[in-house]
């Protein structure tokens, strides 16, 4: 550890290829952005740099990893991003970070709250009013190797717009899916459209496969399996309905229903969806915050079967805690369930789908001291980055777990 570094501080804490970032941030969350900590995730090396270039000495701020670089959004303290202020940093040699300024249009709209979808080097960005209703026309692209910022909502939007104020945005590759959603945010599957952004925002408009008829407008979870993305119909409660599937297929733009088989199927409840080699574990919430099995839907076959086969695994939380306060990552073909935010991470329950089994493996070198974990993935590995009962990162105690030497 360079002797730089403090024991633990306020940080926002990003993963960036095999490094640790971590930027000083005060209580009253503006980021000192003039320096910041390293840690290099495969030596578990720590160090101090100063950032390089014209910076803000102090801002709120979000940030956004896309590939090898950290995108800068200045905000205010409602949220609102100033997207005329953005800037890149990039790693230059190992002990230097530098930022760049971008190419701002000027018709680039003013201070706003956004979602990002990163696709491959680049960020798009959709405005919208805090209540989740876009304004698509004025999206924009940021592009991290050309570091410009321009309007893309005439391209990627299609004229006229279709009356429907709410989006729901998935990424699959390169394509974005764009699924516009009404008040009740219902999904409307027949004004969904696909943008290839590799082929210069390339639009695709949806329409339903030969023999098939376009599904009604409602409420879905949204997963992506391969190429396609599969919707999962649930009710207002967010009670899951599995008897008719909706697919879609990003490269032709066609859609599709499916069906599902088997002896037992999912209970009507609230669910956690997770995605892990064409295979979907469908995780309940039981009243009682308690789940005794999950369900395992096979999908990798999802672009030609018509009836998809589910299958219960039982599995045992016990030791983790509620499962509404549980937190799922796949990593490495398996999935890794941890304890909440503030819970001590003294075990690791590991569900591998595809071997019908679930084990809980308890976790020696983590700090007993600590009041609790943030846990990032990166590649096969989890970061476990232990916080003091003030909120700040001890930032000497980062441990890594080696997903891959999970049997």
């Amino acid at each position: 550890t360079d002797d730089a570094v403090p024991s633990s501080l306020r940080c926002a804490t990003l993963v960036v290829g095999k490094r640790l970032f971590l930027f000083p941030k005060g209580r009253d969350g503006m980021c000192d952005l003039q320096f910041a900590m390293v840690m290099d995730l495969v030596t578990l090396r720590l160090w101090a740099l100063r950032v390089m270039g014209s910076l803000p000495l102090r801002c709120r701020c979000s940030f956004l990893v896309v590939g090898e670089s950290i995108c800068v959004f200045p905000c205010d303290s409602s949220g609102r991003a100033d997207l005329k202020l953005a800037f890149i940093l990039t790693s230059a040699e190992e002990d230097r970070v530098y930022s760049q300024g971008c190419y701002v249009e000027l018709d680039i709209p003013g201070p706003c709250q956004c979602e990002f979808v990163v696709v491959g080097r680049s960020c798009l960005i959709f405005p919208h009013d805090g209540d989740g209703n876009y304004d698509l026309t004025q999206a924009c692209v940021l592009d991290t190797e050309l570091l410009t910022l321009r309007v893309c909502g005439g391209i990627i939007a299609p004229a006229p717009l279709p009356d429907l104020p709410k989006c729901l945005f998935v990424t699959v590759g390169f394509r974005v899916c764009c699924f516009p959603q009404n008040q009740t945010m219902k999904v409307s599957i027949g004004h969904s459209w696909v943008t290839d952004t590799n082929l210069g925002m390339v639009r695709l408009d949806v329409s339903p496969a030969p023999g098939c008829t376009m599904p009604p407008p409602s409420q879905a979870l949204l997963k992506v399996v391969g190429s396609r993305v599969v919707l999962f119909p649930h009710d207002s409660l967010q009670r899951l309905n599995l008897a008719e599937l909706c697919v879609l297929d990003s490269e032709t733009g066609q859609v599709r229903t499916v069906g599902v088989e088997g002896d037992e199927q999912p209970p009507p409840a609230k669910c956690q969806l997770l995605v892990v080699d064409g295979l979907v574990v469908i995780v309940p919430e039981e009243a009682d915050g308690r789940t005794s099995q999950v369900w395992v839907l096979d999908a990798s076959n999802v672009d030609r079967d018509s009836l998809l086969s589910v299958w219960s695994l039982p599995v045992d939380f016990s030791g983790l805690g509620s499962v509404t306060d549980l937190r799922f990552f796949v990593v490495a073909g398996k999935v890794f369930i941890v304890p909440g935010l503030r819970q001590t991470c003294s075990n690791v329950c590991v569900l591998s789908p595809s071997d019908r089994m679930c084990r809980s493996y308890a976790i020696d070198a983590l700090s007993t001291a600590a009041h609790g974990y943030e846990v990032e993935p990166c590649g096969t590995d989890l970061i476990f980055i232990p916080f003091d009962g003030s909120g700040r990162r001890c930032v000497g105690d980062v441990s890594v777990l080696d997903c891959t030497l999970v049997s």
